[in-house]
């Protein structure tokens, strides 16, 4: 033996102008359009999109070192209250001749007293080959199959969007099908929905099984109880892991909010009349639990949803439906927990997605109609819009304070002070470790 010993390298992508990357960041997270990147960081397009795909790369090792007490069940956290809802992306036609848009969602989940938003997934993998995987399909046999017994049942395949134009008008609840007015992605494949839900909590279940309590908190959207009641069905039973869904009416204009929230003033203001030595939160609290008794007597819970009677503009007309066993709680607890059931967390971090990220604006319709939408700064690529929310989720959870001049990492015990575009780059580089706190 001659004794040498080797160092594994580690595999990083190589960039020709890295004094440009943190630049590129800067701009990405801060809603200019890839064109004006390009221009203003004088890159070709090509240059820009392989440092998108660099920066996804390396914000997600970052994360992944960060997360990492979370994975081992070495930090202590007690509670979470997490708001999962889905947002959709329309990726712009990429042709004259084809001018249907590739619509997907993305599946979130934020914990709602630090911030965090601990999963982000896209109903995309891009790591798939379309043709090739229609190829095998058909050679499987899978079109002669009910869709939950084909070889590749997770994958939407040409025939599911060839079948959304003829059956438009079939009843969801008989068959999942793509918006008839929508394609394929030009490269990588679609992911079903319903796969897409209960991966999302799957993950969720292995990264928060240390936690003692567990809240999810649920937007009204069909299968995202069961995909979650499913993944934690043993916590449930257990009864560490309790499932609200929550309705908000968001189809309002800003006088009818207001005019919903002084109405709740107005019965705060006449209960504390009533009950002198009370303050705000303490009548809130005692409305809450006369409001919860009569369910709590017939054990309806479950099976009705309740009017939550304190309204604000962020969520108005807001209506709960808890699916977990009430009844190891009393009222008082109860009536706590449903004064936390909110979707404000993944509200606030998707409305930040929308505001950062120019190429996840809201689309506006063409002008002639026909279902089409386009959207100057919509990108064409899924598998770039996936990286892009990578690495924004890495900035929002460890680089963006809020007015506490803390970050949500800092919040959850991850981080000990906000990490600079640099750092979220920088750390790590050459095989070094990732400080686990900052």
């Amino acid at each position: 033996m001659c004794g040498i010993t080797f160092t594994p390298g580690v595999r990083h992508r190589t960039q020709r102008r890295p004094e440009l990357d943190e630049f590129v960041f800067r701009l990405l997270v801060n809603k200019m359009p890839m064109r004006r990147i390009c221009e203003t960081a004088e890159i070709p397009a090509s240059t820009l999109y392989s440092k998108i795909h660099y920066l996804a790369d390396r914000t997600r090792e970052f994360s992944a070192a960060m997360e990492r007490p979370l994975w081992e069940r070495t930090l202590p956290v007690k509670r979470l209250y997490i708001s999962s809802d889905k947002q959709e992306y329309v990726f712009n036609w990429g042709s004259q001749m084809d001018r249907r848009n590739v619509r997907l969602n993305a599946m979130g989940s934020v914990d709602n007293v630090s911030g965090y938003a601990l999963a982000m997934h896209l109903n995309f993998d891009p790591s798939l080959d379309a043709e090739e995987i229609e190829a095998l399909a058909k050679a499987q046999g899978d079109y002669d199959q009910p869709p939950p017994f084909r070889q590749y049942a997770r994958i939407w395949l040409q025939k599911d969007y060839l079948l959304s134009k003829e059956a438009a008008d079939v009843s969801s609840e008989l068959v999942e099908l793509p918006p008839a007015d929508t394609k394929r992605p030009p490269r990588g494949v679609q992911v079903k929905t319903d796969y897409q839900m209960f991966g999302h909590f799957l993950f969720l279940q292995d990264l928060c099984a240390h936690v003692e309590k567990v809240r999810f908190f649920l937007d009204r959207d069909p299968g995202l109880a069961s995909a979650c009641l499913f993944a934690h069905r043993d916590r449930v039973m257990d009864g560490t892991v309790d499932i609200f869904s929550v309705s908000i009416g968001k189809v309002m204009t800003i006088e009818q909010k207001k005019t919903k929230k002084s109405v709740a003033e107005r019965l705060i203001r006449r209960y504390l009349e009533t009950h002198p030595g009370l303050d705000e939160g303490q009548a809130k609290y005692e409305i809450l639990q006369e409001m919860l008794s009569p369910y709590v007597e017939t054990d309806s819970l479950h099976q009705e949803w309740v009017k939550y009677p304190f309204p604000d503009m962020g969520e108005p007309e807001k209506v709960i439906l808890m699916h977990t066993d009430s009844t190891p709680y009393d009222l008082a607890h109860l009536a706590r927990l449903f004064g936390t059931v909110s979707l404000r967390g993944v509200d606030k971090f998707f409305m930040q997605v929308r505001r950062r990220l120019s190429i996840f604006e809201r689309p506006i319709h063409t002008s002639n109609n026909q279902s089409r939408t386009w959207h100057g700064y919509s990108g064409y690529n899924p598998a770039v819009g996936m990286q892009l929310l990578t690495l924004f989720r890495v900035f929002y959870n460890y680089a963006l304070p809020g007015e506490d001049k803390r970050t949500p990492a800092m919040r959850l015990g991850l981080a000990e002070r906000p990490f600079t575009l640099a750092e979220l780059l920088q750390c790590g580089e050459n095989g070094t470790a990732w400080p686990t706190r900052g």
